[in-house]
């Protein structure tokens, strides 16, 4: 299966499989990376292409050959022995083998972990800024004084919504809460909430008065009220 891949409007080139994984796990590629393989409709996110996850096809099993007529009279023909192949060479090629994909599996296992847990911890914040928006609705266009007062007022039945998965201690409220004393009709792009954890490579959760919710780099966490 052959995989094409652009970056910014720009082809990157025809890759197989292999050297697919490989280069999400080197860093050649991007899981954003625009990609095709003939069978799809239309061009993607890198990220989002199954064939990366399926296990790979069985091997085909060849004819079996075709049987020869021996001559009437035929010469015995001495065989040289074979020497078996060595036990621990066998297993050295065996454990190098499992090595190499190893190493490919585990980085494209935590890519897909960690998508999970900013999906979950985006959909947390969206119910969030739900909740204050109801909560607004019947207190004077007001959101609530902080979080736990969603909770105290029964706007959502209980903190399961304010932790946040990219952080691992789940017994606390896992977001900053930004709008005691804000207003429904606010402007859209005032922040309402960001997650006090941040992925790998320092993105964090942040949503917004019009309820929009983006994974987005927050070099120093302002202190929320």
């Amino acid at each position: 299966m052959q995989i094409h891949i652009g970056r910014n409007n720009q082809q990157l080139g025809t890759f197989t499989v292999p050297q697919v994984l490989s280069g999400l796990a080197s860093g050649q590629f991007l899981p954003t990376d625009n990609a095709w393989h003939e069978g799809l409709d239309d061009w993607g996110p890198l990220s989002s292409l199954e064939i990366l996850s399926a296990p790979p096809p069985a091997p085909a099993v060849s004819a079996a050959p075709a049987a020869t007529v021996k001559p009437a009279f035929s010469l015995p023909k001495l065989a040289r022995p074979e020497q078996p192949p060595s036990t621990i060479k066998a297993w050295a090629v065996r454990v190098a083998v499992f090595a190499v994909l190893l190493a490919i599996a585990l980085p494209t296992a935590q890519f897909i972990k960690g998508k999970s847990l900013e999906s979950k911890s985006k959909a947390n914040a969206g119910l969030i800024i739900g909740a204050c928006k109801k909560f607004a609705a019947a207190h004077d266009g007001s959101y609530p004084p902080d979080l736990a007062t969603l909770v105290t007022d029964k706007i959502i039945a209980d903190e399961q919504p304010l932790h946040c998965p990219l952080l691992h201690d789940d017994t606390r409220i896992g977001y900053d809460y930004y709008a005691a004393g804000v207003k429904q009709t606010d402007p859209p792009q005032k922040v309402i909430v960001i997650s006090k954890a941040a992925t790998p490579a320092g993105m964090r959760v942040v949503g917004y008065n019009d309820g929009s919710v983006k994974m987005e780099a927050v070099p120093e966490l302002p202190p929320a009220k």
